[in-house]
């Protein structure tokens, strides 16, 4: 049998291969003298050849698997076509047979306590026919003697070598082929970390030539805003060859000041006596050794002395804190910062708050001249009590560019109404330290009409305690957001769920809070922000917000009167402020908040979309008509009216939200409503 299996191989003609990794096309008949290194054997039509197969060789045939006779003596496999030519394959390792249906492993295979044996694409080869069905033939990438590229990338340029944040620059890829071999759909990208990733698909016929030659492939008009090391990654592939990656590491400079200059970026204050953070960035040419950072009161003041690091021209970050603030009363401090630098001057300034109070409270200040805090605002409002006129302080907050979101008992006294008593409401969007006479930057709105959700809102509180007020002018947005995103959530729904977020709220609570006086003994009002956990639902009303209708807070974002109407937001990972529900007092012991579930989104879409406003945004269930609305009213005042005189107050009501010592040039009668309940 061996005899047979062996005849027309006898005589043949010996080819001995030299020993380097190659490929090499057969079109006689030939014995084949391999050795170690990889070599691929292209075998033609009417050839037989004789070859002994290692590890990594490669012997691809001119026909499919189905039309060959597979058979096997000792460690020889012996492959016959259809017109009888004959390939004899020695096996000395693991290698691969290329069919021109698909390609197969063929190698030797030693089962635990049998014999050793011959596997062609996991199939056993033996003295009897090998069934081609049982041949695991891998179509998906069939070798059919396609000559393979080898890609090699010789460098990586950044130009200019070391960019300026902001400044745009360019990759150059320098890249061969070495095998002398025309590649097939040629790619080469490129990627600095997940800020650029950027592909070029190149033609074949653009770098048909460059065999053994460098071609350079160009990305241009890049841009890193922030400074830093970075690494670029380039990567090429083709189709026919393997792909390879390359990195080269970089430094992106820090902007190079026109100027020298001063900002503060933050501060980070609250109690008196607590501490006060100040964080700045100073952009200077190297030879600024110090910023003189002062905090001041009327005639008392704090200083210190930072060191600068920087020693190269750029912008330095810079953060103190002054930890004993015991010598400032409560009210308005002015942080100031200054720099010199060959006899030149730079400074900023920032007026920020401190508060004094008897509760364990954990507010900071927050500045109105950031988002989300520009979005919320100090609301007044003027209501008939008792035959005369009762002045309510809360927070408002804006969800479109027309309307602010507030509480219903801001609006109304007590646990229900109709809004018939509502005279007037003033919105002050961002006040910092003013009184309640006096405009900031041009920010007084006025109220044109208020809606609330529902009637009453006692039995299932603090389900249903909303009220939108319709503002008699847009406000545009500035420096950031210019309302808050809606967020509508409920238990147990589907990303919608808050279990395990971490809340903010931010608003104008005043009662039982000192924040300082003016110089005629007027209360000044700050914006304060408070964050905490969300800490579970709480039921509503059935039809409205169901098993969702309110939202318990722990118990760092208590508030105090004047902090109804408060928003409750988070952020996205996008940076955009959502509010959730919108605070209304304590619960129990218990901060609670009025939930934005799906009854109360769709109530409040309607009002805005009624008034021509988010004609973008979908209802969950759809519109609400005329008699599924709670009470609505126009209010009195229109665009540029001066505020609320304020002269003649027969009570001031701080339902949820005023301070205790308002003093209206000597008119000081008063009565303070909160909202607190019980289960």
């Amino acid at each position: 049998m061996a005899m047979e299996r062996m005849e027309g191989f006898v005589g043949m003609n010996r080819l001995l291969l030299n020993g380097h990794e190659q490929e090499i096309d057969i079109s006689f008949d030939v014995n084949i003298v391999g050795t170690g290194a990889k070599e691929t054997i292209n075998v033609g039509e009417d050839t037989s050849i004789m070859f002994t197969a290692g590890d990594d060789d490669q012997v691809n045939l001119p026909h499919n698997l189905a039309d060959y006779t597979i058979t096997s003596e000792g460690v020889r496999v012996f492959l016959v076509d259809h017109h009888g030519n004959r390939i004899a394959l020695s096996v000395n390792g693991n290698s691969t047979v290329g069919f021109a249906d698909g390609t197969a492993t063929l190698g030797m295979v030693f089962p635990p306590g049998q014999m050793p044996r011959i596997e062609l694409g996991g199939a056993r080869v033996g003295e009897m026919p090998l069934s081609h069905d049982e041949v695991d033939l891998d179509k998906s990438s069939p070798d059919d003697g396609i000559d393979e590229a080898v890609l090699s990338i010789l460098d990586i340029h950044v130009e200019p070598e070391s960019p300026v944040a902001g400044e745009t620059f360019f990759v150059d890829v320098d890249l061969a082929e070495t095998a002398n071999v025309e590649t097939e759909n040629l790619s080469v990208q490129v990627a600095i970390g997940d800020q650029i990733v950027e592909t070029i698909d190149i033609d074949s016929d653009v770098l048909s030539d460059i065999k053994d030659d460098i071609a350079i492939v160009r990305f241009d008009g890049l841009e890193i805003t922030e400074p830093g090391d970075y690494t670029v990654t380039a990567t090429v592939s083709a189709d026919n060859a393997e792909a390879i990656t390359a990195a080269h590491d970089f430094t992106v400079m820090p902007q190079m000041p026109d100027a020298l200059a001063i900002t503060i970026d933050n501060i980070a204050a609250g109690k008196v006596g607590f501490g006060v953070t100040v964080d700045a960035n100073v952009f200077h040419f190297g030879q600024a050794e110090t910023v003189s950072l002062t905090l001041q009161q009327d005639d008392m003041e704090l200083s210190e002395s930072v060191p600068l690091q920087m020693n190269d021209p750029g912008g330095e970050a810079i953060t103190f804190t002054f930890e004993d603030t015991s010598v400032f009363e409560p009210g308005m401090v002015e942080a100031r910062l200054s720099v010199e630098e060959g006899g030149v001057f730079a400074e900023d300034a920032l007026d920020f708050g401190l508060y004094d109070a008897d509760g364990d409270y954990t507010w900071q200040w927050a500045d109105p001249a950031r988002t989300p805090f520009n979005m919320i605002g100090h609301v007044v409002v003027d209501r008939e009590e008792g035959g005369g006129h009762q002045y309510v302080l809360g927070t408002g907050f804006l969800i479109s560019p027309g309307h602010i979101m507030t509480n219903a008992h801001v609006l109304e006294s007590g646990w229900e109404g109709d809004l018939s008593a509502l005279n007037s409401v003033d919105f002050f969007l961002g006040r910092n330290g003013g009184n309640l006479f006096e405009n900031q930057e041009e920010n007084h709105y006025r109220g044109e009409s208020a809606h609330l959700q529902k009637s009453e809102w006692l039995d299932r509180w603090p389900d249903t305690d909303m009220a939108i007020i319709s503002l008699d002018q847009d406000i545009e947005a500035y420096n950031g957001q210019a309302y808050f995103d809606w967020f509508w959530n409920a238990r147990d729904a589907v990303d919608r769920d808050l279990s395990g977020q971490t809340l903010y709220l931010s608003g104008y609570p005043s009662g039982g809070v000192d924040q300082g006086k003016d110089e005629i003994g007027n209360g000044l009002y700050f914006q304060w922000m408070a964050q905490g956990a969300f800490d579970g639902y709480l039921p509503g009303y059935e039809d409205y917000g169901g098993a969702s209708g309110g939202l318990r807070l722990s118990q760092k974002m208590a508030g105090a009167p004047g902090a109804s109407g408060s928003p409750v937001f988070w952020a996205d990972d996008d940076g955009q402020y959502l509010y959730a529900g919108t605070f209304t007092g304590s619960k129990n012991g218990h901060p609670v908040a009025a939930n934005l579930d799906p009854a109360a989104y769709d109530w409040a879409l309607t009002i805005a979309q009624a008034d021509g406003y988010l004609l973008d945004m979908d209802f969950l269930d759809g519109p609400l008509d005329v008699a599924a609305l709670g009470p609505a009213t126009d209010l009195d005042g229109s665009s540029g009216d001066a505020a609320p005189a304020f002269e003649a107050f027969d009570t001031f009501d701080l339902a949820n939200a005023e301070s205790s010592d308002i003093q209206v040039h000597g008119v000081a009668d008063m009565a303070w409503a909160g909202m607190d309940a019980a289960a």
